[in-house]
């Protein structure tokens, strides 16, 4: 079955409603940072007016004099009315300056999804019987169903939820009459539910580079990317995104238990014992939390695999002259050249950065050794590059034939420029024409 699209902003917009999530994680740590921020503000507002009473009461009853005799023998006061106020003042900008930050970044990831050729153009979707094929302007997608979770007959599209938390969305009204939401659950939520083949979760295929992909990969990319956006404001994230090492975190908490009981059992004391064992009880929460740190191969990560140890998810990157060709697991890509806007390198990882969605980690552990890495980089840098003035080359000869055909038609109704050289032909013009004598009147 193969259906054709044209997508345009407003479908982008209707998805978006109808898709909208209010309980995310964002929303969670937006609301958390709220509540810490809520606080502090009231917290500090207390504070300064209780530390403002001894003040005024000073200066009501003896006005500047008592003001000074308060500040010789009670300078406590003082200093707390300050160090509040200061606090207050801290805390207002920082509120002010997340809420900026967040509606300027609302703003820009609007405009990136709505002004990019992978998002919007005529699309076609070829349903098979292992894959849902979808032909975009820049990119086309090959994605199993085994990749996908669910199906959702949202308002205006039927939406396709991968595992990654992504999505694909066809509108309903380019449907075929015989077509509707029951009838695709009917014929591929089965497929969905089938656990991912070993075919599709390893391509074997010439891949340039291949590794196993971890989430600590876009970490560079998204510094880089909010400290673009939001500027000198991004270390108010960092601040509140950082968190000690699980390591250092256990070490400290294996340390604090251990000097407890041993106190505990030279004097005696049960507060000590306590201590001990609430910092035995974290140390082993932080365990059983960081599973995936501590326990590395023994944790199961995909809860659908048929084997519950299987938990890579390896990921190749092939370059061409013509595209990009990127494979996960259940997915492959190929992405032209055009739809690549930068490459950035980062202290540990470079990275494609198609939307700010879709992005290709390309970690330097791939890498054998710097002689692989860079001319890799560089073919990168130079397709690019090429890309880029493809596109300028483009423009300018649509440029040149929009010029060239305004001066072969020149707008009806018009005089030429008067021109000196106009002028001098046009004089010429009347001394050679032959003079016509003028009637006698009567």
């Amino acid at each position: 079955m193969l259906i054709r699209a044209d997508i345009d902003k407003q479908d982008i917009l209707n998805v978006e409603r109808d898709t909208r999530r209010w309980l995310t994680g964002g929303a969670v740590s937006l609301g958390v940072m709220v509540l810490l921020l809520s606080l502090l503000l009231v917290g500090a507002g207390l504070a300064a007016y209780f530390s403002a009473e001894p003040v005024l009461k000073s200066v009501a009853q003896g006005g500047g004099a008592g003001f000074l005799r308060l500040l010789q023998n009670d300078q406590s006061s003082i200093m707390r009315l300050l160090a509040s106020l200061a606090l207050f003042i801290t805390v207002a900008a920082a509120g002010y300056a997340v809420y900026r930050a967040r509606r300027k970044l609302g703003a820009v990831r609007s405009r990136q999804k709505m002004k990019n050729g992978l998002t919007v153009g005529r699309f076609e979707y070829a349903f098979t019987d292992k894959h849902l094929i979808i032909k975009g302007p820049l990119e086309t997608k090959r994605i199993a169903w085994t990749f996908f979770t669910h199906m959702e007959d949202a308002k205006s599209s039927i939406v396709f939820w991968r595992e990654d938390g992504g999505r694909e969305f066809i509108p309903k009204n380019v449907l075929p009459e015989n077509v509707n939401f029951d009838k695709l659950r009917g014929a591929f939520q089965p497929r969905i539910d089938e656990a991912l083949g070993f075919d599709e979760a390893l391509h074997a295929a010439q891949l340039t580079i291949t590794y196993e992909l971890l989430n600590a990969d876009k970490c560079e990319y998204l510094d880089h990317y909010f400290e673009r956006i939001e500027g000198k404001l991004s270390f108010i994230r960092r601040l509140f995104a950082w968190t000690p090492a699980p390591a250092f975190l256990f070490l400290a908490l294996s340390l604090i238990a251990a000097y407890a009981f041993y106190d505990a059992l030279k004097a005696g004391d049960l507060v000590l014992v306590a201590i001990g064992a609430a910092s035995l009880s974290l140390a082993a929460g932080l365990i059983a939390v960081k599973s995936a740190y501590f326990l590395g191969a023994a944790r199961a990560l995909f809860k659908k695999s048929p084997w519950p140890f299987a938990q890579s998810t390896l990921t190749s990157v092939s370059l061409t002259n013509e595209a990009v060709f990127w494979r996960e697991r259940g997915v492959q890509r190929i992405i032209q050249w055009d739809a690549i806007e930068e490459l950035i390198e980062c202290p540990l990882t470079a990275y494609l950065v198609a939307t700010p969605d879709m992005v290709i980690a390309l970690p330097k552990r791939a890498f054998i050794s710097a002689k692989h890495y860079h001319p890799f980089i560089g073919y990168a840098n130079s397709r690019i590059a090429s890309a880029i003035r493809a596109r300028a080359e483009r423009k300018e000869q649509r440029l040149a034939r929009s010029i060239g055909k305004q001066k072969a038609a020149p707008p009806a109704g018009k005089r030429p420029a008067a021109t000196i050289t106009n002028i001098k032909a046009a004089a010429a013009a009347r001394r050679k024409a032959p003079v016509v004598p003028r009637a006698k009147a009567g």
